[in-house]
């Protein structure tokens, strides 16, 4: 025979598992973050960053074909027509004269930089060796073919495809690249990041995707 509780209990046991429930709702409940990337390559970077969207973060990842200040002024315009959480702008020195400046800008701004002294490519080798000495972008992409064919014989870089993620994480070593562009940073005092080569800020823009993943 079933028993009969009083209101009194009734009262008590709906209140215990009012209060389960709101607990279980407490621990599921996440926080979600926003990022604008802006980068000055259509292909390379963007492909690489829109990776690491997941189900706590919207990564909108958009290749401006713009370069520095032009840059800089391409993500404000962008900024402006959503809200984000993170705003950070990807760029490489290249030739470009304006450089320093346009990271100032963009820092005034408060948009972060991910930047790249020579090329992007070069957060890419660091995954593999450590490189302390300036090479030209070409020697970036001969690096990385030297380095991924010990794993793969048949791979041949191609700028823009948006392999380089899954390759990256099957065969190189992400946490030694994010040391080697902490050390690579540590080795200059001044601002003049013009003069910082080879340098990259890349994975401080990737331990913040990955922080909030």
């Amino acid at each position: 025979m079933a028993k009969h509780l009083t209101k009194k209990q009734r009262e008590e046991l709906t209140s215990r598992h009012s209060g389960t429930r709101s607990r279980r709702r407490e621990a599921t409940k996440e926080l979600f973050y926003s990022f604008l990337i802006v980068c000055e390559g259509t292909k390379t970077e963007p492909e690489y960053f829109r990776h690491f969207t997941s189900r706590r973060s919207r990564v909108i990842t958009i290749g401006a074909d713009r370069s520095t200040k032009k840059l800089v002024e391409e993500t404000k315009k962008r900024r402006d027509l959503d809200t984000y959480d993170y705003v950070w702008v990807a760029f490489d020195k290249d030739e470009n004269a304006d450089f320093n400046e346009a990271i100032e800008i963009a820092e005034k701004s408060g948009f972060h930089c991910a930047w790249s002294n020579e090329a992007f490519e070069l957060w890419f080798c660091l995954h593999f060796i450590d490189l302390t000495a300036a090479v030209s972008r070409k020697q970036y992409i001969e690096i990385l073919e030297r380095e991924v064919r010990k794993f793969d014989s048949k791979f041949t870089y191609t700028k823009g495809g948006d392999q380089m993620f899954d390759i990256l994480r099957r065969y190189g070593k992400e946490i030694d690249a994010k040391s080697r562009a902490q050390k690579l940073r540590e080795m200059y005092t001044d601002k003049n990041y013009a003069q910082h080569n080879p340098c990259t800020t890349v994975d401080l823009l990737v331990n913040m995707l990955e922080e909030k993943a």
